[in-house]
This record gives structure tokens, C-alpha cells and sequence, in this order.
């Protein structure tokens, strides 16, 4: 049945994937002039020209754009990204509007295929998860759209796997770079703050703040704070926080009401998700697929939704957490020697039993009621290694027990917490 399923899966996602291939490759001349890759473009010549002021204001760019696309696209549609978006695309301006688009669409293809690989080095993909997940890319309608529109989503994918990256090692230049790409589109960032805050990884998180206060204050190079204000302005035109722009059921409800207060409305909305995640990603801090789930449902579907696809295939097994063995170092040479003192010692099992303890612990801590991590200690038994002081988290918490024949056993370094006081102590416990 699994083989079955499998086989019926490969076939699906190949038929949308050669149907994606025909839609994108039929769009005509007229399609292509008129999408999106035009006002960036515009852009990106205006500022080679030395006039990034010109970017924000509708009665240079629109002109531009019209000479640019013979007529093909509407004058009135806005720059509303910072001014760092036209960086990539500048080296563009010197080739020919259609030469240039196409040139991106190779260099999105490209961008897409990095995102996997490098979420590959985080998130083990089982043996054919990535080949799934490249042509789960490649089948998406999404895709299809941000090749035809030549959107720069994929840079946005790219800065959302680095900020999860960063989220999961808490490296400081991963989160730096991946706020950097995702502070592209400032609406999608927050998300990725607030998971890494939870994870109280302090460097990482400032790093985050850092490149996307670089980025999201470049419009200022376009004029000081009028190009700031132009870009708010540009991004509130362009429907930017207006209710309706949201995917969900209640963005049925803003042709309903006035156009000022749908857009609070939006905003509003907005912040109280952002708040319900905060809460969420606090109690279950380290959680995988509340990560994934926060990231895939706040962003549009356009080309980050790839992360949302990946999201589906960790459901049905395809996606699993790379498992680090616990104990490095002086735990390692410690395991060699005994295992070299023990005949017939069975290697495999114990270091299926120290990931089964390292994941039951993740299971706890994503419960809200301990966080643990295992570092080498040579003594071992059965025993619940973090207790609370409140006795009622005694039992949720027991289920961190580390099996007796794990003998390369660890040092349990747990976080206990008073559910009543939500005060935390630390304790350091050798498992003899």
C-alpha cells in the first residue's frame, strides 16, 4: 500500500510538474512585459541611473515602466518594497527587459534549489525526501506564478530556510543573512523572531534585528525619511494590511467594511496572531512542526509556500529532525573504550536508546514542562532525571527516563518549572 501510495505520489506531482513547465513556458511577450519583474526592473534602472528617489514616486516610475513594457503594463501599480530589492536586480538593467526576465527566472530556479539543500543540512530528508521535495516545489502552482510574474520570492524562501536555520543552530550569521533576505517583504519577519526568541538564543535573535533594520531602513538612501515614508506610503496603496489581502476566512468580511477600517482591521488581526504565536512558541519552545506550521501559515502562497510543503511531507514521515548524537567529545572516546572493553556489546542498540531518550526529552520540553540537553558522562541507570519542585509535573516530566543499558549515559541538564510561580531552577544531575 505504502508502495502503491508512493508511486501514485511521484506520478502526481510529475503530471503538475510538466503542466507547470507548459504554463510557463507558453506565456507570451505581452504576459511577460506586463508582470511584475517590470517595476522592479524600473527600479533597478532608475537607481543605476543615480535617481533611487525616482523609485518611490508614481510619476517617474509609471512613465518608465510604460516605455519599458510597450504599453503592456498599468502605470499606476507601485514600488512598495525597500530599496535594498533592486540591488540584485541592477546588474539586470544593463541587459534587455526580456533577456533580463529570463535570466531570472534560471536565477530563481537556482535560489529554490539552494533553499532545499540547505534546509537538507538541518532537517534530514529520509533517503528520497529531497527528490520529493524539489518536485513538490516544482509542482506547485505558486512556483508557476513566481517564474511567469518573475517575482523575487525566492529570495524570500531562501532568507526564511537561513532564518530556520538559524533557529535551530542559533548561528548569529544565519540569522543575520536570513533577516537580511526575509526583511525583503518586513510583513513576513516577525514570525521568525518571535521563534527565535523563544528559543532564547539572544545573539542570534540580535543579529536578526540587525539585518533587517539594514534593510528595512534603506529607503532612506531615497531621499532620508520621505523615502521611508514614500515606501510606507507605496505599501499601503498596494494593499499592504488591507484585510482582503489575507488568505483567510475572515478577509471575507473586508469588502464589508470601509476601506480605512479594513485595513486596521488587517493590522489588528495581524498583531493578534502574532501574539497567540508568541504564547505558543514560548510553551512549546523547540517544537519543529510549530515552526513550520507558524512559517507556512503566515505567508502567502507564493514562493515561501515551499516551506509549507515541506511541512506536509514531515506529517507523513518524509521529513524527520536530523537526530545529533548526544553525547561528542569526551562521551565519544568514552563509548569507544567501552565498547572495546565489552565484547559483543551491542553499539546499535545503545545509540538507538540514546536517541530515544534524547527524543523523548524534546517531547517533554515541547509540552512546556522541561528543556534538557545530554552532554558525556560515563555512569548510568534508570532514573527520571528532572524533577519539579511542584509535584503535579512530576509525571509528564517522567517520561524522560533513561533506559538501563544505555551505559554511555549523560549528564542531564534540565530546566525544571513551578507551573504557580513561573520562576525556573536549574539543576545538574549525574545519572549513577
Amino acid at each position: 500500500m505504502n508502495l502503491r501510495w508512493s508511486g501514485w505520489r511521484i506520478a502526481i506531482l510529475a503530471g503538475l510538474m510538466i503542466a507547470g513547465l507548459v504554463v510557463v513556458g507558453r506565456e507570451s511577450s505581452l504576459t511577460r512585459r506586463s508582470a511584475d519583474f517590470t517595476i522592479v526592473y524600473a527600479a533597478a534602472l532608475l537607481t543605476r541611473d543615480g535617481h533611487p528617489e525616482a523609485v518611490y514616486q508614481p510619476d517617474q516610475l509609471g512613465p518608465l515602466m510604460l516605455r519599458l513594457s510597450d504599453n503592456a503594463i498599468d502605470p499606476r501599480l507601485p514600488f512598495d518594497a525597500p530599496l535594498a530589492l533592486v540591488l540584485p536586480f541592477v546588474p539586470l538593467s544593463f541587459l534587455p527587459l526580456e533577456t533580463a526576465f529570463h535570466v531570472w527566472q534560471l536565477a530563481s530556479l537556482a535560489l529554490l534549489g539552494l533553499s532545499l539543500l540547505l534546509l537538507a543540512r538541518w532537517v534530514s530528508l529520509g533517503r528520497r525526501g529531497l527528490v520529493m521535495a524539489l518536485l513538490a516545489l516544482a509542482a506547485f502552482p505558486a512556483t508557476w506564478a513566481l517564474l511567469s510574474e518573475g517575482q523575487s520570492s525566492a529570495l524570500l524562501l531562501l532568507g526564511a530556510v537561513l532564518l530556520l536555520g538559524a533557529w535551530s543552530s542559533g548561528s548569529a550569521g544565519l540569522a543575520l543573512a536570513g533577516a537580511g533576505l526575509l526583511a525583503l517583504k518586513p510583513q513576513y519577519l516577525p514570525v521568525y523572531l518571535i521563534l527565535i526568541a523563544a528559543r532564547r538564543q539572544w545573539r542570534a535573535l540580535g543579529a536578526a534585528l540587525l539585518g533587517s533594520m539594514v534593510v528595512g531602513l534603506s529607503p532612506m538612501l531615497a531621499g532620508g525619511p520621505r523615502g521611508l515614508l514614500a515606501m510606507v506610503g507605496s505599501a499601503l496603496a498596494a494593499g499592504q494590511g488591507w484585510l482582503g489581502s489575507s488568505e483567510s476566512l475572515v478577509a471575507t468580511l473586508a469588502p464589508l467594511l470601509p476601506s480605512r477600517v479594513a485595513t486596521v482591521a488587517g493590522f489588528t488581526a495581524w498583531g493578534i496572531a502574532l501574539g497567540v504565536l508568541a504564547v505558543i512558541a514560548m510553551r512549546t519552545r523547540g517544537s519543529m512542526p510549530v515552526a513550520a506550521l507558524a512559517t507556512a501559515l503566515r505567508h502567502r502562497p507564493s514562493g515561501v509556500a515551499g516551506v509549507a510543503w515541506l511541512f506536509p511531507l514531515s506529517v507523513r514521515g518524509d521529513l524527520q529532525p536530523r537526530a545529533r548524537v548526544p553525547c561528542r567529545g569526551a562521551g565519544a572516546a568514552h563509548r569507544s573504550r567501552a565498547s572495546a572493553g565489552q565484547p559483543g556489546a551491542d553499539r546499535g542498540g545503545r545509540r538507538a536508546a540514546l536517541v530515544r531518550a534524547r527524543l523523548l526529552a524534546q517531547a517533554a520540553a515541547s509540552a512546556g514542562h522541561a528543556g534538557c540537553r545530554l552532554t558525556a558522562n560515563p555512569a548510568a541507570s534508570r532514573r527520571n532525571i528532572c524533577n519539579s519542585s511542584n509535584q503535579t509535573m512530576i509525571t509528564p516530566i517522567s517520561l524522560i527516563d533513561v533506559p538501563v543499558r544505555t551505559r554511555a549515559a549523560c549528564v542531564a541538564v534540565c530546566t525544571c518549572w513551578s507551573a504557580g510561580s513561573g520562576k525556573a531552577r536549574r539543576s545538574t544531575q549525574h545519572i549513577t
